[in-house]
Protein backbone atom coordinates (compact mmCIF):
# COMPACT_ATOMS: atom_id res chain seq x y z
CA UNK A 1 0.00 0.00 0.00
CA UNK A 2 3.02 2.29 -0.33
CA UNK A 3 1.68 3.37 -3.57
CA UNK A 4 -1.35 5.45 -1.17
CA UNK A 5 1.16 7.27 0.62
CA UNK A 6 -0.55 10.94 0.55
CA UNK A 7 -3.60 8.84 1.73
CA UNK A 8 -1.63 7.64 4.76
CA UNK A 9 -0.08 11.40 5.53
CA UNK A 10 -3.54 12.18 6.06
CA UNK A 11 -4.37 9.27 8.24
CA UNK A 12 -1.21 10.04 10.05
CA UNK A 13 -1.44 13.61 10.79
CA UNK A 14 -5.11 12.96 11.94
CA UNK A 15 -4.13 9.85 14.35
CA UNK A 16 -2.03 12.74 16.10
CA UNK A 17 -4.78 15.59 16.16
CA UNK A 18 -6.43 14.73 19.44
CA UNK A 19 -6.80 16.53 22.37
CA UNK A 20 -3.32 18.02 22.75
CA UNK A 21 -2.90 19.78 19.60
CA UNK A 22 -6.55 21.03 19.63
CA UNK A 23 -6.52 22.45 23.30
CA UNK A 24 -3.61 22.61 24.41
CA UNK A 25 -2.04 25.31 22.51
CA UNK A 26 -5.36 27.48 23.71
CA UNK A 27 -4.01 27.38 27.16
CA UNK A 28 -0.73 27.73 26.62
CA UNK A 29 -1.69 31.31 24.42
CA UNK A 30 -3.85 32.39 27.47
CA UNK A 31 -1.23 31.37 29.74
CA UNK A 32 2.29 32.86 27.66
CA UNK A 33 0.14 34.61 24.53
CA UNK A 34 0.93 34.00 20.90
CA UNK A 35 4.65 33.08 21.08
CA UNK A 36 4.04 30.06 23.17
CA UNK A 37 2.51 28.58 19.49
CA UNK A 38 5.76 28.27 18.51
CA UNK A 39 7.51 26.58 21.27
CA UNK A 40 4.58 23.80 20.85
CA UNK A 41 4.00 23.50 17.34
CA UNK A 42 7.82 23.16 16.02
CA UNK A 43 8.96 20.75 18.72
CA UNK A 44 5.51 18.78 17.42
CA UNK A 45 5.77 18.66 13.73
CA UNK A 46 9.96 18.13 13.47
CA UNK A 47 9.45 15.38 16.53
CA UNK A 48 6.35 13.35 14.29
CA UNK A 49 7.91 13.93 11.12
CA UNK A 50 11.33 12.20 12.11
CA UNK A 51 9.68 8.81 13.03
CA UNK A 52 10.07 8.40 9.63
CA UNK A 53 13.17 8.83 9.20
CA UNK A 54 15.13 7.60 12.33
CA UNK A 55 13.10 4.44 12.35
CA UNK A 56 15.39 3.07 9.46
CA UNK A 57 13.59 0.31 7.87
CA UNK A 58 9.93 -1.62 8.41
CA UNK A 59 11.03 -4.23 9.87
CA UNK A 60 12.47 -1.98 12.58
CA UNK A 61 8.94 -0.87 13.30
CA UNK A 62 7.80 -4.39 13.41
CA UNK A 63 11.13 -5.02 16.20
CA UNK A 64 9.98 -2.34 18.34
CA UNK A 65 6.40 -2.91 18.22
CA UNK A 66 6.82 -6.52 19.42
CA UNK A 67 9.83 -5.44 22.13
CA UNK A 68 7.97 -2.93 23.52
CA UNK A 69 4.43 -4.13 23.04
CA UNK A 70 3.35 -3.53 26.89
CA UNK A 71 4.82 0.40 26.83
CA UNK A 72 3.21 0.58 23.05
CA UNK A 73 -0.14 -0.70 24.58
CA UNK A 74 0.10 1.43 27.80
CA UNK A 75 -0.20 4.46 25.25
CA UNK A 76 -3.00 3.43 23.31
CA UNK A 77 -5.40 3.17 26.19
CA UNK A 78 -3.78 6.20 28.15
CA UNK A 79 -4.98 8.07 24.68
CA UNK A 80 -8.55 6.17 24.71
CA UNK A 81 -8.57 7.27 28.15
CA UNK A 82 -7.69 10.87 27.48
CA UNK A 83 -9.69 11.44 24.97
CA UNK A 84 -12.72 10.35 26.84
CA UNK A 85 -12.14 12.34 29.67
CA UNK A 86 -11.56 15.60 27.90
CA UNK A 87 -14.96 14.70 25.90
CA UNK A 88 -16.49 14.16 28.84
CA UNK A 89 -14.83 17.33 31.38
CA UNK A 90 -16.26 19.63 27.73
CA UNK A 91 -19.35 18.27 28.21
CA UNK A 92 -19.76 18.92 31.61
CA UNK A 93 -18.29 22.91 30.84
CA UNK A 94 -20.38 23.28 27.66
CA UNK A 95 -23.17 20.88 27.48
CA UNK A 96 -24.56 19.43 24.35
CA UNK A 97 -25.80 15.93 23.07
CA UNK A 98 -23.29 16.36 20.57
CA UNK A 99 -20.36 16.23 23.50
CA UNK A 100 -22.09 13.67 25.67
CA UNK A 101 -22.80 11.47 22.84
CA UNK A 102 -18.94 12.43 21.95
CA UNK A 103 -17.39 10.89 25.10
CA UNK A 104 -19.30 7.58 24.79
CA UNK A 105 -18.37 7.12 21.07
CA UNK A 106 -14.64 7.30 22.65
CA UNK A 107 -15.35 4.84 25.07
CA UNK A 108 -16.71 2.08 22.31
CA UNK A 109 -14.49 3.17 19.21
CA UNK A 110 -11.80 0.83 20.69
CA UNK A 111 -13.70 -1.97 20.45
CA UNK A 112 -15.01 -1.72 16.70
CA UNK A 113 -11.92 -0.33 15.60
CA UNK A 114 -11.06 -4.07 14.49
CA UNK A 115 -13.67 -4.38 12.96
CA UNK A 116 -12.82 -2.56 10.12
CA UNK A 117 -10.01 -2.37 7.09
CA UNK A 118 -7.16 0.42 7.26
CA UNK A 119 -8.27 1.62 4.11
CA UNK A 120 -11.93 2.39 5.59
CA UNK A 121 -9.31 4.08 8.25
CA UNK A 122 -7.46 5.86 5.89
CA UNK A 123 -10.86 6.88 4.20
CA UNK A 124 -12.20 8.09 7.59
CA UNK A 125 -9.31 10.21 8.35
CA UNK A 126 -9.75 12.00 5.32
CA UNK A 127 -13.10 12.76 6.04
CA UNK A 128 -12.27 14.16 9.30
CA UNK A 129 -9.47 16.31 7.99
CA UNK A 130 -11.74 18.32 5.47
CA UNK A 131 -14.66 18.18 8.22
CA UNK A 132 -12.54 20.18 10.64
CA UNK A 133 -10.99 22.27 8.16
CA UNK A 134 -14.24 23.46 6.99
CA UNK A 135 -15.51 24.02 10.66
CA UNK A 136 -12.18 25.83 11.60
CA UNK A 137 -12.85 27.96 8.71
CA UNK A 138 -16.07 28.99 9.19
CA UNK A 139 -15.15 29.43 12.88
CA UNK A 140 -12.55 31.95 12.30
CA UNK A 141 -14.87 34.01 10.05
CA UNK A 142 -17.46 33.99 12.59
CA UNK A 143 -15.17 34.76 15.88
CA UNK A 144 -13.87 37.81 13.04
CA UNK A 145 -17.25 39.08 12.34
CA UNK A 146 -17.49 39.14 16.45
CA UNK A 147 -14.64 41.34 16.37
CA UNK A 148 -12.88 38.76 19.02
CA UNK A 149 -9.91 38.12 16.71
CA UNK A 150 -7.52 40.61 16.83
CA UNK A 151 -6.86 39.47 20.45
CA UNK A 152 -5.14 36.70 19.39
CA UNK A 153 -2.51 38.40 18.47
CA UNK A 154 -2.54 41.34 21.51
CA UNK A 155 -3.24 39.25 24.45
CA UNK A 156 0.13 39.16 26.75
CA UNK A 157 -0.66 36.29 28.40
CA UNK A 158 -0.75 35.69 32.47
CA UNK A 159 2.38 34.18 32.52
CA UNK A 160 6.41 35.42 32.33
CA UNK A 161 7.91 35.10 29.14
CA UNK A 162 11.10 33.35 30.83
CA UNK A 163 9.24 30.62 31.63
CA UNK A 164 9.05 29.50 27.62
CA UNK A 165 11.98 28.13 27.98
CA UNK A 166 11.28 25.33 30.71
CA UNK A 167 8.10 24.53 28.96
CA UNK A 168 9.97 24.28 25.32
CA UNK A 169 12.45 21.50 27.41
CA UNK A 170 9.18 19.47 28.08
CA UNK A 171 8.01 20.13 24.67
CA UNK A 172 11.44 18.85 22.86
CA UNK A 173 11.64 15.97 25.06
CA UNK A 174 7.78 14.50 25.09
CA UNK A 175 7.11 15.24 21.55
CA UNK A 176 10.46 14.18 19.92
CA UNK A 177 10.04 10.61 21.80
CA UNK A 178 6.09 9.85 22.19
CA UNK A 179 5.84 8.93 18.82
CA UNK A 180 8.03 5.88 18.78
CA UNK A 181 5.52 4.66 21.32
CA UNK A 182 2.19 5.30 18.74
CA UNK A 183 1.03 2.04 17.22
CA UNK A 184 -0.08 4.09 14.81
CA UNK A 185 3.02 5.94 13.70
CA UNK A 186 4.83 2.24 13.24
CA UNK A 187 1.76 1.60 11.16
CA UNK A 188 1.88 4.11 9.22
CA UNK A 189 5.87 3.22 8.68
CA UNK A 190 5.51 -0.38 8.10
CA UNK A 191 2.80 0.70 5.08
CA UNK A 192 5.10 3.08 3.42
CA UNK A 193 7.99 1.28 3.17
CA UNK A 194 10.47 3.90 1.09
CA UNK A 195 8.38 6.30 0.98
CA UNK A 196 7.83 7.03 4.58
CA UNK A 197 9.61 9.92 5.01
CA UNK A 198 7.57 12.11 2.11
CA UNK A 199 4.64 10.49 3.98
CA UNK A 200 5.64 11.77 7.41
CA UNK A 201 6.89 14.83 6.27
CA UNK A 202 3.51 15.65 4.35
CA UNK A 203 1.03 14.41 6.99
CA UNK A 204 3.04 16.71 9.98
CA UNK A 205 4.40 19.38 8.31
CA UNK A 206 1.03 19.91 6.49
CA UNK A 207 -2.01 17.32 6.92
CA UNK A 208 -1.31 18.31 11.15
CA UNK A 209 0.74 21.19 11.07
CA UNK A 210 -2.95 23.18 9.50
CA UNK A 211 -4.67 21.63 12.32
CA UNK A 212 -3.12 23.06 15.19
CA UNK A 213 -2.53 26.71 13.23
CA UNK A 214 -6.47 26.53 13.77
CA UNK A 215 -6.38 25.92 17.25
CA UNK A 216 -4.35 28.95 17.67
CA UNK A 217 -6.78 31.08 15.18
CA UNK A 218 -9.61 29.95 17.47
CA UNK A 219 -7.63 29.79 20.98
CA UNK A 220 -10.57 32.56 22.36
CA UNK A 221 -13.06 30.17 22.06
CA UNK A 222 -11.58 26.85 23.25
CA UNK A 223 -10.13 29.36 26.30
CA UNK A 224 -13.78 30.51 27.43
CA UNK A 225 -14.19 26.42 27.91
CA UNK A 226 -12.53 27.26 31.27
CA UNK A 227 -12.25 30.71 31.72
CA UNK A 228 -9.44 33.16 30.74
CA UNK A 229 -8.73 33.30 34.56
CA UNK A 230 -8.95 29.82 35.55
CA UNK A 231 -12.56 29.41 36.15
CA UNK A 232 -15.64 28.53 34.22
CA UNK A 233 -17.26 30.88 32.12
CA UNK A 234 -15.99 33.93 29.53
CA UNK A 235 -17.89 35.91 27.10
CA UNK A 236 -21.02 34.42 25.70
CA UNK A 237 -19.77 32.70 22.51
CA UNK A 238 -23.30 31.67 20.77
CA UNK A 239 -24.26 28.23 19.98
CA UNK A 240 -23.14 28.10 16.84
CA UNK A 241 -19.89 28.21 17.64
CA UNK A 242 -19.84 25.66 20.30
CA UNK A 243 -21.31 23.72 17.56
CA UNK A 244 -18.78 24.41 15.26
CA UNK A 245 -15.82 23.43 17.97
CA UNK A 246 -17.84 20.06 18.86
CA UNK A 247 -17.92 19.43 14.79
CA UNK A 248 -14.34 20.25 14.73
CA UNK A 249 -13.23 18.06 17.72
CA UNK A 250 -15.73 15.06 18.10
CA UNK A 251 -14.99 13.30 14.94
CA UNK A 252 -10.73 13.89 16.29
CA UNK A 253 -11.41 12.26 19.33
CA UNK A 254 -13.12 8.98 18.30
CA UNK A 255 -11.25 8.52 15.21
CA UNK A 256 -8.17 8.49 17.77
CA UNK A 257 -9.56 6.32 20.10
CA UNK A 258 -10.78 3.99 17.12
CA UNK A 259 -7.46 3.86 15.21
CA UNK A 260 -5.55 3.37 18.33
CA UNK A 261 -8.10 0.26 19.56
CA UNK A 262 -7.44 -1.43 16.24
CA UNK A 263 -3.92 -1.13 16.66
CA UNK A 264 -4.09 -2.79 20.08
CA UNK A 265 -6.27 -5.37 18.99
CA UNK A 266 -3.64 -6.45 16.53
CA UNK A 267 -1.27 -7.06 18.91
CA UNK A 268 -4.24 -9.68 20.35
CA UNK A 269 -4.44 -7.59 24.17
CA UNK A 270 -7.98 -7.06 25.77
CA UNK A 271 -9.29 -4.17 24.35
CA UNK A 272 -11.27 -4.28 27.32
CA UNK A 273 -8.30 -2.97 29.24
CA UNK A 274 -9.18 0.11 27.03
CA UNK A 275 -12.48 0.34 27.58
CA UNK A 276 -11.84 0.46 31.56
CA UNK A 277 -9.40 2.74 31.25
CA UNK A 278 -12.18 5.43 29.51
CA UNK A 279 -14.84 4.42 31.58
CA UNK A 280 -12.65 5.42 34.55
CA UNK A 281 -11.52 8.84 32.46
CA UNK A 282 -15.24 9.25 32.87
CA UNK A 283 -15.59 8.94 36.41
CA UNK A 284 -12.76 10.90 36.79
CA UNK A 285 -14.61 13.78 34.85
CA UNK A 286 -17.63 13.21 36.92
CA UNK A 287 -16.22 13.42 40.46
CA UNK A 288 -13.03 15.06 40.29
CA UNK A 289 -13.66 18.67 39.81
CA UNK A 290 -16.43 18.55 42.56
CA UNK A 291 -13.45 16.85 44.93
CA UNK A 292 -11.11 19.54 44.38
CA UNK A 293 -13.24 22.06 44.42
CA UNK A 294 -14.17 20.25 48.32
CA UNK A 295 -10.77 21.04 49.05
CA UNK A 296 -10.05 24.09 48.32
CA UNK A 297 -8.12 23.17 45.16
CA UNK A 298 -9.71 25.94 42.74
CA UNK A 299 -8.89 28.77 45.26
CA UNK A 300 -6.41 28.16 47.46
CA UNK A 301 -3.27 28.85 45.30
CA UNK A 302 -2.14 31.86 43.54
CA UNK A 303 -2.68 30.98 40.16
CA UNK A 304 -5.83 28.78 40.98
CA UNK A 305 -7.04 25.95 37.43
CA UNK A 306 -10.45 25.11 37.15
CA UNK A 307 -10.64 21.09 38.85
CA UNK A 308 -11.10 20.08 34.89
CA UNK A 309 -7.72 21.29 33.52
CA UNK A 310 -6.13 19.58 36.85
CA UNK A 311 -6.95 16.22 35.49
CA UNK A 312 -6.20 17.33 31.85
CA UNK A 313 -2.84 18.23 33.29
CA UNK A 314 -2.06 15.37 35.01
CA UNK A 315 -2.90 13.28 32.16
CA UNK A 316 -0.64 15.93 29.82
CA UNK A 317 1.99 14.14 32.44
CA UNK A 318 2.25 11.18 30.79
CA UNK A 319 3.35 12.48 27.36
CA UNK A 320 5.46 14.81 29.33
CA UNK A 321 7.31 12.66 31.67
CA UNK A 322 6.24 9.31 31.44
CA UNK A 323 6.22 7.61 28.03
CA UNK A 324 9.13 10.06 26.74
CA UNK A 325 11.11 8.50 30.10
CA UNK A 326 10.58 5.63 29.09
CA UNK A 327 12.08 5.59 25.49
CA UNK A 328 14.76 8.03 26.66
CA UNK A 329 16.27 5.11 29.44
CA UNK A 330 14.37 1.69 28.47
CA UNK A 331 14.09 1.52 24.82
CA UNK A 332 16.49 4.01 22.88
CA UNK A 333 18.26 3.50 20.43
CA UNK A 334 15.52 2.64 18.38
CA UNK A 335 16.82 3.23 14.77
CA UNK A 336 16.60 -0.83 14.36
CA UNK A 337 14.07 -1.56 16.57
CA UNK A 338 14.89 -0.56 20.04
CA UNK A 339 16.94 -2.20 22.75
CA UNK A 340 15.90 -4.78 24.35
CA UNK A 341 13.94 -4.18 27.71
CA UNK A 342 16.05 -5.11 30.79
CA UNK A 343 15.15 -4.76 34.64
CA UNK A 344 18.11 -2.30 35.45
CA UNK A 345 16.42 -0.22 32.83
CA UNK A 346 13.17 -0.40 34.09
CA UNK A 347 14.26 0.35 37.55
CA UNK A 348 16.12 3.44 36.50
CA UNK A 349 13.08 4.57 34.72
CA UNK A 350 11.09 3.96 37.50
CA UNK A 351 12.90 5.85 40.11
CA UNK A 352 13.56 8.57 37.70
CA UNK A 353 9.47 9.15 36.56
CA UNK A 354 9.08 9.03 40.44
CA UNK A 355 11.34 11.62 41.66
CA UNK A 356 10.09 13.79 38.17
CA UNK A 357 6.63 13.51 38.87
CA UNK A 358 6.65 16.26 41.78
CA UNK A 359 8.29 18.77 40.14
CA UNK A 360 6.22 18.43 37.39
CA UNK A 361 3.23 18.80 39.07
CA UNK A 362 4.70 22.04 40.98
CA UNK A 363 5.44 23.22 37.29
CA UNK A 364 2.12 22.34 35.46
CA UNK A 365 -0.53 22.21 38.36
CA UNK A 366 0.88 24.53 41.01
CA UNK A 367 2.22 27.01 38.07
CA UNK A 368 5.77 27.23 39.36
CA UNK A 369 7.12 26.35 36.39
CA UNK A 370 10.88 26.29 36.54
CA UNK A 371 10.51 23.53 38.87
CA UNK A 372 9.91 21.67 35.19
CA UNK A 373 13.64 21.73 33.92
CA UNK A 374 14.35 19.78 37.62
CA UNK A 375 12.31 17.01 36.01
CA UNK A 376 13.73 17.19 32.56
CA UNK A 377 17.21 17.24 34.04
CA UNK A 378 16.21 14.16 36.03
CA UNK A 379 15.30 12.13 32.94
CA UNK A 380 18.25 12.90 31.31
CA UNK A 381 20.15 11.91 33.96
CA UNK A 382 18.31 8.89 34.25
CA UNK A 383 19.85 8.18 30.76
CA UNK A 384 22.93 8.62 31.48
CA UNK A 385 23.02 6.17 34.44
CA UNK A 386 21.21 3.54 32.28
CA UNK A 387 24.20 3.62 29.90
CA UNK A 388 26.73 3.79 32.40
CA UNK A 389 25.57 1.63 35.28
CA UNK A 390 23.22 -0.87 33.70
CA UNK A 391 25.47 -3.65 31.68
CA UNK A 392 23.81 -5.26 28.81
CA UNK A 393 24.62 -8.64 27.29
CA UNK A 394 27.14 -7.97 24.15
CA UNK A 395 24.94 -9.32 21.52
CA UNK A 396 21.98 -7.40 22.07
CA UNK A 397 24.15 -4.22 22.54
CA UNK A 398 25.60 -4.72 19.16
CA UNK A 399 21.74 -5.86 17.71
CA UNK A 400 20.01 -2.45 19.09
CA UNK A 401 23.38 -0.12 18.04
CA UNK A 402 24.24 -1.71 14.72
Amino acid sequence: MAGCWPLWAVYLGVSWTWCIGMFLPALLWRDFGVWSFAVFALPNVVGAALLGLVMRTPEASRVLLERHRWACFAFSMVTVAFQTYFAAWVARVMGGGAWHAGWVACAVAPMVGGMLSRRAAMTASVAVWVVSLVTIGITVVRVGESGLLPEIVEWPGARPAHELVPLAMVCVLGFGLCPYLDRTFHRGRIETGERSVRAFGLGFGFFFALMIVGTLLTAPLLVWIVGASGTVGGPPVGRLLIALFAAHTVPQLVFTCWVHGAEARATGRAVLTGVALAVGAAVVFASGPTLMKSYGWESGWANPLFGGEVVYRCFMAFYGLVFPAYVAIVAWPVKHGGAEVRRGRLAVFGVVVLGAAWFYWLGFVERQTWWVALGVGMVVAGKLMSRVFVREPRGDEGLSNR
